[in-house]
């Protein structure tokens, strides 16, 4: 027999009187619809949010700041009482044009973690311009690894599959080898199909300074570092640069935004 949501309720508040917990929950983009759910797969309906802030509230979590989280963090995480703090990865804008009202009109303390290379720059993340380029090129695929043009699927599916499977390599990569495949993907569109489709699926819009900026003079507001480029810091990268990743990241936005950045996500 299924237990009924109140029943839950009841039964996990009665757990945290004794037990206390805290909770990070990280997302990333917010939208009311997207163009193509493959492109743009990192946005979700704002309604799971409101859903899981609601199911927090009722079990007696607080939400605190990220100032907060590092103060607990220093103290061992000795936790006083049961707490929540939410982030959100990747920096999209559709957090300060959706997610941001919601987080003000419900006094939502909340970090956002940005890839400050792609925001510098006004690029997509890596990830969504694979996933756009290996959709929409009429041109093969020169793959650097293995140094032949590579014929891309006919069928729409079978694509999509081959994207993935080339992102598992971006994220198997050297910080060399990921800058050098993610150039032939930038290759496989025109200079003007890449402003078609930016236009075409704006969710993937990232945020400006201005908006950084706005966000960060919020007492609610944290922002913090996501890496430079969102490279995957696996066995294949040089200890030199993911210090690059993180220092030019942490710089940046210190710079930027007159502040000293001491949260880093790991991309």
């Amino acid at each position: 027999m299924r237990m009924s949501h109140s029943l839950s309720v009841i039964i996990l508040k009665a757990i945290l009187k004794f037990r206390k917990v805290g909770l990070v929950l990280a997302g990333h983009g917010y939208a009311a619809r997207v163009t193509d759910p493959v492109i743009e797969s990192q946005h979700q309906d704002l309604s799971r949010l409101d859903h899981a802030v609601n199911l927090c509230r009722a079990l007696g979590f607080r939400f605190i700041s990220m100032d907060e989280l590092i103060c607990l963090s220093q103290q061992g995480f000795h936790n006083p009482y049961s707490w929540v703090h939410l982030t959100f990865d990747d920096g999209f804008e559709n957090n300060f044009t959706t997610l941001y009202p919601f987080l003000q009109k419900n006094n939502l303390p909340f970090t956002f973690f940005v890839t400050t290379g792609a925001v510098r720059e006004n690029e997509w993340q890596f990830v969504d311009r694979l996933f756009c380029a290996l959709l929409h090129t009429d041109h093969g695929f020169f793959e650097p690894r293995a140094g032949e043009r590579l014929p891309i699927p006919e069928d729409r599916q079978a694509r999509v599959d081959f994207a993935r499977e080339m992102f598992e390599e971006l994220r198997q990569a050297g910080r060399n080898a990921a800058e050098t495949l993610l150039a032939a993907v930038d290759d496989l569109l025109s200079k003007n199909d890449w402003q078609m489709v930016r236009k075409r699926y704006c969710e993937n819009q990232l945020l400006n300074l201005q908006q950084l900026g706005q966000l960060s003079s919020d007492p609610l507001g944290y922002i913090g570092s996501h890496g430079n480029h969102h490279f995957s810091f696996n066995s294949s990268f040089q200890e030199d640069d993911i210090r690059h990743e993180m220092n030019s990241s942490k710089a940046w936005l210190d710079d930027k935004l007159k502040t000293k950045t001491q949260a880093f996500a790991y991309p």
